[in-house]
């Protein structure tokens, strides 16, 4: 394993991360026009989701999502460099106009948008995609085809009256989202009353941060969605927010350089929604004002730069329109319009312990590991030229085809200082772990009571019971796990105790948990490796658990050679020791 520091590195000149933002951006332009319907005289002119225009009969309406590359057409229409030729090209004007007039276009009566079905009149898709339309709008001006001008504004001005009153207590990126929404209908309508909304919305938000400077995602916190969150509050900036969002910038860059571990890459696993993302545009923006934000930038950049964290080019088509393209535009256009030097990282303390988020972070030479006590203790280790390898706790299935999981994120945990030699110890149970297809059974009466939906508050409701099912099932198992982390000088000692209950379900499979039990679907865009059991190993497990027999299993995982094969498991049970051969 190479072992050049973190802190050893330089930060890349401005020009060279231009370079390349400029080539992850403008490499994936022919797969973005491939979503779009751009014949001129069709009526669907400026469609983005192509299982809707071309496939035809694969959904029954438009994903309002798929519309935000709009903004990414209108970052490349704004940024002049050598290698970008949609630079005032008169077609990308053209393209970004359509793209918008399509996204107004889809709009229900009432300024909502539907995301995943007809008729859902999502606060998600409303809040992220006018923010999209808000900053198309602002980035092209009088650039944009009259017509496309015209009904993006007043489709703006709908989605603002619907969200005005509407605030996700679970979710804060699709406030802030909300809040770049308003903030572009103050800049756009200057001397209205947005300005006004936009600060008490902003105002909220700042209520909602914690005192570690995160923002809460489903009562957690999600490193990649900190890293969205940043991105929004740079675009409410960038909108005219004022000084409003800088306190609440600063905090969110001062976590974010507080949890960094040895790599390029945050151990997105270990958040509360499972996700890696990696959006500079708001550390790039900030870096010439927050010394954090630069040493951030630096950070997020060279994990593209090494492809060790997702990029346009390897995310699905659904990610890569909504989020993927649209942000790293964005940051392609602030880094080339924007004179930012980069930080470099600084040398930090040995370990980091953060209750509100559950983190604990220990640091060796050439390697860092994190451990999340909110999220039954799952761990990951990371080094400079890799990905982080997970080890996220178990998952079992029952005889009757039911997953339970013990990465489970908890509002709340004991928390008890680290100390040496005490090492890292956490109790977790297990849940049901979402895996359910229901409309595999259920396509008839969901698609009657779909059409149904007349509403937003029966919408409303109706998204929330789906949630619940699907999102965070509650159902749990009477098995516990009880693991403690001791980290060495070379190697991080892991014992797992597995604790069967009275009446615990009869088990057919034990595997290691490879992502978090939460459902998102933004959390399938990851990078790492992590650790796996072998069948012979699953089987041992299983047969012990089914004889109501606590299972005790040591890893050994050495900072020498992180790779799965170097694990090596014991398992026990009271003095007796199961050898793997």
């Amino acid at each position: 394993m190479r072992t050049r520091r973190l802190t050893d590195a330089a930060p890349p000149p401005q020009d060279t991360a231009v370079t390349l933002l400029a080539d992850v951006v403008l490499g994936q332009i022919d797969r973005a026009r491939a979503l779009i319907d751009d014949n001129r005289i069709s009526a669907t002119f400026g469609c983005a989701d192509r299982a809707y225009w071309y496939y035809r009969t694969l959904t029954n309406f438009p994903g309002a999502t798929w519309q935000q590359l709009m903004l990414a057409f209108a970052c490349l229409y704004r940024t002049a460099h050598p290698s970008n030729p949609h630079y005032l090209s008169p077609h990308t004007a053209e393209l970004a106009g359509a793209l918008l007039r399509f996204w107004a276009k889809s709009q229900h009566r009432d300024g909502s948008f539907d995301e995943w079905y007809l008729n859902e009149r999502s606060y998600c898709p409303t809040a992220i995609t006018s923010a999209g339309a808000a900053l198309t709008l602002h980035l092209m001006g009088t650039a944009l085809p009259s017509k496309a001008s015209t009904a993006g504004i007043a489709a703006l001005e709908r989605a603002g009256h619907w969200l005005e009153p509407r605030y996700n207590v679970e979710v804060m990126n699709q406030n802030l989202a909300a809040a770049v929404a308003l903030q572009g209908l103050a800049r756009l309508l200057p001397g209205s009353r947005w300005e006004k909304v936009a600060a008490a919305k902003l105002d909220r938000i700042r209520g909602d941060q914690t005192s570690e400077g995160w923002f809460p995602e489903y009562g957690g916190m999600d490193f990649g969605y900190s890293t969205l969150a940043l991105d929004l509050l740079a675009a409410c900036r960038m909108l005219g927010s004022g000084p409003a969002v800088d306190k609440m910038t600063r905090g969110l860059c001062r976590f974010l350089v507080e949890v960094r571990g040895a790599g390029f890459v945050f151990p997105g696993r270990l958040g509360s929604r499972g996700t890696s993302h990696a959006f500079s545009f708001g550390a790039i923006y900030f870096a010439g004002t927050d010394e954090n934000a630069a040493a951030l930038a630096e950070h997020l950049l060279g994990g593209i730069a090494r492809q060790l964290v997702p990029r346009p080019d390897t995310v699905d088509d659904r990610y890569f329109a909504y989020f993927y393209l649209p942000q790293f535009a964005l940051a392609f256009h602030c880094g080339a319009t924007t004179a930012t030097s980069l930080g470099s990282v600084t040398q930090r303390a040995d370990s980091t312990y953060l209750p509100g988020c559950g983190l604990a972070i220990v640091r060796r030479s050439d390697w860092s590991v994190a451990v999340s006590r909110r999220l039954g203790g799952a761990l990951a280790i990371e080094t400079p030229d890799d990905p982080p390898l997970y080890h996220l706790g178990y998952e079992v299935l029952t005889a009757t085809g039911t997953r339970y999981s013990s990465a489970i994120w908890e509002p709340t945990t004991d928390w008890q200082p680290i100390t040496d030699g005490e090492g890292i110890q956490v109790a977790t149970g297990f849940r049901a772990a979402s895996s359910g297809i229901p409309l595999r059974w259920l396509m008839i009466p969901f698609q009657m009571v779909v059409h149904a939906l007349a509403s937003s508050l029966i919408s409303s409701a109706f998204q929330s019971a789906i949630k619940r099912r699907m999102i965070s099932p509650r159902r749990s198992l009477a098995l516990k796990l009880e693991r403690r982390v001791d980290v060495g000088a070379q190697s991080v000692r892991v014992v797992d105790t597995l604790l069967p209950g009275r009446g615990l379900a009869r088990l057919s499979d034990v595997q290691a948990a490879l992502s978090v039990s939460m459902h998102s679907p933004s959390g399938r865009q990851v990078t790492g490796r992590t650790v796996r059991l072998r069948p012979d190993v699953s089987g041992k497990l299983v047969a012990m658990l089914n004889a109501g027999v606590p299972v005790s299993i040591t890893h050994i995982m050495s900072s020498k050679d992180l790779y799965e094969e170097a694990i090596d498991v014991d398992l026990q049970s009271g003095s007796r020791t199961i050898k793997r051969d």
